[in-house]
């Protein structure tokens, strides 16, 4: 019983051993067959995946299709505006550039402007004083000029724009001013004290006469009575008769009254017509320093407008001993 229980119990084992491996295979048949489910599945997932990935291919195709259009026409838009910016910037930098390129000519334009500008008064300067030397009187050229802030002489009628009433007698006596108006016409109307010597017939009355007049005509209009504006002393009674011819010559055009003193041949009644004359009011006077003392003292004249002196042929007046009474006058 013993044996037969242990061989019971060995074929039992046995058994037990034999069928290990049939289940063991079963369970590996097994777990080989989740294993193949398993890969049947993963391959069903994967075929899934791939039906999937080719729908969604084919759905991202044709999404693609019309995802290029959009993004074609995104880029298209963008691209125009960059474009367009960029036109934009280069149209900028383009008239920025013009707009330098511009003010450097007008810069370069006008400082060539200027340089031939003064280029050209150099030249009218050059060509003014050359015009200038070539109307001057030989004789003019040889004059000695002394003194300070003498101006330029005037070389004809031309370069002064003259009174009508000067205008109008300058044009029927000369044609050029002589040398001596050359130089004192300018002087004296600047308001210098001018000495001149001159020749007789040379124009030297007409030298103080012009500009005096000119500066008569500037003055207040006077009042009945009231006395000369001009005066001119002579050393004789010819020279105050010359002077004053010389001076009627403005009478009509300039609108001048002109009275004489001189004394000699002429007596009593010449003075009476002279003082007649003075006390009515004047505005030129030619006289002797003697005469015009004796119309002084009897208040025939008055001096208090006297504005403009001049002393003819000074020389010879002190020459004749007439220093006292110039000094009386003044």
């Amino acid at each position: 019983d013993s044996n037969t229980s242990h061989q019971g119990r060995g074929q039992h084992k046995q058994a037990q051993q034999r069928s290990r491996p049939a289940e063991k295979a079963k369970v590996g048949m097994k777990v080989e067959d989740e294993g193949d489910e398993d890969e049947e599945d993963e391959d069903e997932e994967e075929e899934d995946d791939e039906d999937e990935d080719e729908d969604a291919s084919s759905g991202i195709s044709d999404m693609d299709m019309g995802g290029d259009d959009v993004s074609f026409k995104i880029e298209k838009v963008l691209t125009a505006e960059d474009l367009k910016k960029e036109e934009e910037q280069k149209k900028l930098s383009k008239e920025e550039k013009e707009k330098r390129i511009a003010e450097r000519k007008e810069q370069q334009r006008l400082r060539e402007e200027k340089r031939l500008k003064h280029r050209n008064a150099l030249k009218d300067a050059m060509k003014a004083e050359d015009a200038k030397k070539r109307q001057a009187p030989k004789a003019a050229t040889d004059v000695k000029v002394e003194g300070d802030g003498v101006p330029d002489p005037l070389w004809s009628f031309d370069e002064v724009k003259w009174p009508k009433e000067i205008a109008s007698v300058l044009g029927t006596r000369f044609t050029r001013p002589t040398p001596i108006q050359c130089y004192a016409w300018p002087a004296i109307m600047k308001g210098l004290d001018v000495i001149g010597l001159a020749d007789t017939g040379s124009g030297k009355t007409m030298a103080y006469l012009v500009p005096g007049i000119i500066h008569l005509k500037a003055q207040k209009p006077p009042m009945p009575g009231d006395g000369p504006v001009m005066l001119i002393l002579a050393p004789t009674r010819e020279l105050v008769l010359q002077i004053a011819t010389e001076a009627e010559r403005f009478k009509e055009a300039a609108k001048v009254r002109v009275a004489l003193a001189y004394g000699g041949l002429d007596g009593m009644a010449c003075r009476v017509v002279q003082g007649e004359v003075l006390a009515a009011g004047v505005d030129i006077v030619a006289a002797t320093p003697g005469r015009l003392i004796d119309f002084i003292e009897a208040q025939v004249c008055r001096l208090f407008r006297v504005s403009y002196l001049v002393l003819d042929e000074a020389d010879h007046m002190l020459d004749l001993g007439f220093a006292p009474q110039i000094r009386n006058i003044g």
